[in-house]
């Protein structure tokens, strides 16, 4: 798995400065829908970190303005929860003692005010295990739209990571169960391991990440 992750590593990395924000591949169009993006963590929440200045929440909002861009070109409008580096603790309910619920509570109450077609929270991961590799897709259990939606992705993430074996899963994250519409939680890599950490380092691969999630999102809806 090294060996194909290195050989990943020297192709992007040699492609890196290239033209930003080709069409997606699919030339399906969606005019009219909403699409609802949840960059995740922001302001003193970084998320997953190198310790160096290098955060999840920027490369996650860096990916979901790439993502905006070409969903807006086939048509779509799009609602992000932030678009700067903020947390959204203020809109949360004044009762609940905890940042992270309150900012959590306060993301759902934009996306669910707009009732978006669908909806993805973008985050990296990260693990105590330098090899651990590759995205993974979470969904809203039991609803079949979310997980047809994760698997759209997931499959694009396939492509994107050959070397990914990770599949879509359920989870009881907040963003999922407390949202009115279908809703998926992304995990697109690992920023614990060495060679994925390299390529979210490069403009060109967050591109590459905001084609994937493009072209699921468009599958999903070409399957409907």
């Amino acid at each position: 798995m090294i060996g194909v992750l290195a050989a990943a590593l020297v192709l992007f990395l040699a492609f890196t400065e290239l033209a930003i924000a080709p069409e997606p591949k699919d030339p399906f169009r969606i005019p009219g829908k909403v699409i609802g993006i949840d960059p995740g963590h922001g302001g003193i929440d970084g998320g997953a970190n190198d310790r160096k200045g290098f955060m999840e929440k920027d490369i996650v909002l860096d990916v979901t303005r790439r993502l905006r861009v070409l969903l807006v070109r086939q048509g779509a409008t799009v609602i992000v929860t932030r678009d700067a580096d903020i947390e959204l603790t203020d809109l949360g309910e004044e009762d609940e003692e905890s940042e992270e619920v309150r900012d959590l509570q306060g993301r759902m109450k934009i996306i669910n005010r707009a009732r978006p077609a669908v909806f993805l929270s973008l985050h990296i991961n990260a693990s105590l295990s330098s090899s651990a590799c590759g995205g993974m897709v979470f969904y809203k259990a039991g609803c079949e739209e979310s997980k047809r939606l994760a698997q759209a992705i997931q499959e694009e993430l396939w492509r994107l990571q050959p070397y990914n074996q990770r599949g879509i899963d359920t989870a009881n994250f907040h963003v999922l169960r407390n949202s009115k519409s279908p809703a998926v939680l992304v995990e697109m890599a690992f920023i614990s391991n060495p060679l994925e950490y390299r390529l979210l380092a490069t403009p060109s691969y967050r591109q590459m990440l905001a084609e994937a999630l493009a072209n699921g999102i468009l599958a999903y809806f070409k399957g409907k």
